[in-house]
């Protein structure tokens, strides 16, 4: 091929080549969604701005953060006091045959019991010099459930808590026979918020009786009433619908009364777990102890309307009912 020709058709190349990526810029520039290098610009675009994007919205987070910090370090040194203080856990085992009185040494805190169990998990503690070994042998014995919700019975908000292993086996079962059991129990001291709450009287006030640590007001010789209005009239007096948290009060209420009586007991908030309703200083909580009648058995929420719990039967067992029916009830205050 003559030189020439050769020179001209190189020259065709490269102008052809400079046409297509002058058209392909100007294909870029009408940004045609079918075209790869538009795609690859956009990316990169779209790359670009949202890097800038995080990148602001990280410095917009520093800042706020910082600025929390500020705040919450203001707080926490008004009257050179934490907003948050550490509570101490105590940690208090008592042996077979002993008791121990939990208490709450701070000014105006209260008992919250964190766990508890009631059986053996090791054969050394409270182990006895010279006993037989087969005393502690067991020790898988326990008693989670039961130990928590007596514990939580007996001494969540009160200052102060006795524990008996005599009346605590009598009322949460003997989990493993013949073998030496002790109580492990954590609980802390919770400061109360509520002033009126933790400087109750300890004394019952006027038209209550009291029994232990717990004062009763009898209302069976009022008129017969819902258990809403029993709720309400028991909260008036600034205590709360009887909650029966033991067999010992179960067998003082009994030799008080021979009538049909409305408890605090209810469902009335969902679900199938029976709380003792709240009132005064009283904080609801789940039923523990339980005396339910066999007869149904019960409780059965009888087609669906039964939500409140009632003492029934000529054994004082109890029974679910539906609250709009009118009984007789009884207030408590715990001291």
């Amino acid at each position: 091929m003559h030189p020439f020709s050769m020179a001209r058709g190189n020259c065709v190349n490269v102008a052809l080549i400079t046409l297509w990526l002058i058209s392909g810029v100007i294909h870029c520039q009408t940004c045609n969604p079918e075209s790869t290098l538009c795609k690859k610009r956009d990316i990169l675009k779209l790359e670009d701005r949202i890097s800038g994007e995080l990148e602001s919205l990280r410095s917009d987070v520093k800042h706020d953060i910082s600025q929390l910090i500020d705040e919450l370090e203001k707080i926490n040194t008004i009257g050179d006091k934490p907003s948050v203080s550490a509570e101490k856990v105590n940690k208090d085992i008592i042996c077979d045959r002993q008791s121990k009185t939990l208490k709450c040494s701070e000014k105006k805190s209260t008992i919250t019991i964190l766990n508890g169990d009631y059986g053996r998990k090791d054969t050394q503690t409270c182990a006895k010099p010279g006993a037989n070994p087969s005393y502690y042998a067991d020790t898988s014995c326990s008693s989670k459930k039961k130990t928590l919700m007596y514990l939580k019975s007996m001494c969540d908000g009160k200052q102060a808590c006795f524990v008996d292993i005599v009346t605590f086996n009598r009322n949460v079962g003997d989990p493993c026979p013949n073998i030496d059991k002790y109580v492990d129990v954590q609980w802390i001291c919770k400061v109360v918020a509520n002033e009126e709450c933790f400087s109750k009287p300890m004394e019952c006030p006027n038209g209550f009786e009291r029994h232990y640590d717990s004062c009763y007001h009898y209302a069976h010789g009022d008129k017969k009433v819902s258990w809403f209005e029993a709720n309400d009239n028991c909260k008036g007096m600034k205590s709360h619908l009887l909650a029966i948290e033991s067999p010992a009060e179960m067998e003082f209420i009994k030799s008080k009364h021979r009538i049909a009586l409305w408890t605090g007991g209810n469902i009335l908030s969902g679900g199938r777990k029976f709380k003792w309703a709240e009132g005064g200083c009283y904080k609801a909580r789940e039923v523990g102890y339980s005396n339910w009648s066999p007869n149904g058995p019960q409780p059965d929420n009888h087609l669906g309307k039964e939500s409140c719990l009632m003492i029934w039967d000529q054994h004082f067992r109890w029974a679910d009912f539906d609250c709009n029916n009118k009984l007789s009830y009884v207030c408590e205050i715990n001291l």
